[in-house]
């Protein structure tokens, strides 16, 4: 009973839509209206629909302050309940105060009529503005907080789930080359076409989404770099060949990539002259796990 009465009063988020008055809001609206048009001489019906107004307003504004930590998916916040709420409860409050300041000004101004027999209801004017507007600025800064840390929970949300996707497809690449290092490890050769016929096993744009194509790097010291390219061509490449920038005691040639088509200016290439890929095969090598290396440019 108690939440129906506050989504009648508030709204739900099920059929406010955003900057819609909710339904019970609204009534209190026409209930406030209906008693200031009363004339004076129905004065207990309209004290009883100040009161009414007052106690609605008063029940709307407290279920958010007891729901205070699930109000940032509460529709409250992107319509007029609050402020609407708020104002109501303190014109229900003021009509009666008003009412009271004004017949002390008359009563007063019977004996002494100068501009001192209007202070108490100016008094009142001014404490109810001021506290309207202090209610009006805490609860702008109150929404503008709690939007913030929304929006501070929604970049992280959205961090984290963009490194998942991040971790997700870089371990998918790593099962690729793990079964790639199983045919190493079931052959004590592996010839050229062995390896491409495993690629071509794998459907990469499905598997391994992001991922070009699978290869091998070979180390090779300089003084073999010359019997190394005779063995590459022999085995059915008769067009391969070593791209290097400058020679030092070893090259990481690229000796296999697939598919070729779409990776053939990097076959054959030493990228040992590159620190960034040198740097993460060497930690791959002395670790025997799957490096991650530094930003660098695809070739």
């Amino acid at each position: 009973m108690t939440k129906w009465i506050g989504q009648f009063l508030a709204g739900s988020s099920n059929h406010i839509p955003a900057g819609i008055m909710a339904p019970g809001t609204s009534l209190l609206v026409l209930l406030l209206s209906a008693s200031l048009l009363m004339p004076d001489s129905w004065k207990h019906p309209k004290r009883v629909l100040h009161f009414l107004v007052g106690c609605g307003a008063m029940f709307a504004l407290l279920r958010y302050i007891v729901l205070f930590d699930n109000l940032d998916a509460d529709p409250f916040w992107s319509t007029t309940a609050l402020h609407t709420a708020a104002s109501l409860l303190f014109i229900a409050i003021a009509l009666p105060l008003l009412s009271f300041g004004t017949h002390c000004s008359v009563g007063s101004a019977a004996s002494s009529p100068d501009l001192r027999s209007m202070r108490p209801t100016l008094v009142l004017i001014a404490l109810l503005w001021v506290l309207g507007l202090t209610v009006t600025v805490a609860s702008a800064m109150w929404q503008e907080s709690s939007r913030q840390k929304m929006a501070n929970a929604n970049f992280q949300n959205l961090a984290l789930a963009n490194a998942e996707e991040i971790e997700r497809a870089a371990l998918q690449s790593v099962y690729g080359l793990n079964g790639a290092r199983g045919v190493y490890s079931a052959s004590q050769s592996v010839e050229r076409a062995e390896f491409a016929d495993y690629v071509a096993s794998r459907d990469l744009a499905t598997e391994f989404p992001g991922a070009t194509g699978f290869g091998v790097i070979q180390v090779v010291a300089a003084e073999d770099l010359e019997r190394f390219l005779a063995a590459e061509r022999a085995d059915d490449a008769p067009d391969f060949q070593i791209q290097s920038n400058g020679m030092g005691d070893f090259a990481m040639i690229v000796q296999h990539i697939y598919p070729l088509e779409a990776n053939r200016s990097i076959w054959g290439l030493d990228v040992s002259c590159d620190l960034a890929r040198a740097t993460a095969i060497q930690r791959a090598i002395d670790t025997g796990r799957p490096s991650l290396s530094s930003p660098l440019q695809l070739l």
